[in-house]
Parts: C-alpha cells; sequence; structure tokens
C-alpha cells in the first residue's frame, strides 16, 4: 500500500475498512480502490466496509468513479457497505441511479462491521 494511503485503509475484525477523505478526487479515489483491490488479493477478507463519513457533497465525476470504484471489489467476489452516507451524497446516488443492488448500508462503521460479519456467517 502506498504511503498515501497509510492510515486510510484498516482491518477490524476480518474486514477491510477504506475511509474515504473529505476532499479526495477522483484519481486519489481510484488509487484508495486499487489499495483495497490489492489487499483483497492478498489478505483473507470477509468484506469490504466504505467509510464515507467525512465526505459531505461531491460532484458527478466523483461520484460515476465511486460507482466504478464499487464494481471493481463487486467483480472480487467481496460483499460491500456503505458507512456514513450524507444526505448529499444520498441524492447524489440516486439522481445519478448509481446501481446499489449489491451493497449493503450502514449508518455507520461500526454497525456496517457487524452487518457485514453476520452477512458472512449465514453464507458460511
Amino acid at each position: 500500500m502506498s504511503l498515501e494511503h497509510d492510515g486510510l485503509v484498516s482491518r477490524i475484525q476480518g474486514v477491510l475498512v477504506a475511509a474515504i477523505p473529505a476532499n479526495i478526487s477522483s484519481d486519489g479515489l481510484i488509487s484508495l480502490f486499487e489499495s483495497v483491490l490489492q489487499r483483497l488479493e492478498t489478505e483473507e477478507t470477509l468484506a469490504v466496509v466504505i467509510n464515507m463519513q467525512q465526505l459531505k457533497v461531491t460532484e458527478t465525476a466523483l461520484m460515476q468513479t465511486l460507482d466504478k470504484a464499487l464494481r471493481m471489489i463487486q467483480i472480487m467476489g467481496v460483499p460491500t457497505s456503505v458507512a456514513g452516507m450524507q444526505p448529499g451524497l444520498i441524492t447524489a446516488l440516486v439522481h445519478l441511479d448509481i446501481n446499489t443492488d449489491n451493497l449493503y448500508f450502514a449508518k455507520d462503521v461500526q454497525r456496517a462491521i457487524r452487518q457485514m460479519q453476520r452477512s458472512s456467517q449465514h453464507h458460511a
């Protein structure tokens, strides 16, 4: 993992948690998700939680990049939960018709981790 993402991706009880900072660019988001994909390739992982709590509002290009990044994780076959969505992001997600069919959503990271652990136990 690059130094740029040191501290943004952590592992909690078998779940990778990627924190998206408030000022991230589309390129930075892709780079962050590439770091997540590299870890998914080398580590046994129950699920991924994307912590969006710091991201308040966003531009269309960033939401489209987020959509692509989330699909990358889904292609790896790892359950994904999005935590901490703010109202502006929810509106953008719906307005841009981003596919959320295979995503879980939670109010905060702790709930998302519990949700992902329960989900993995049911599918084990």
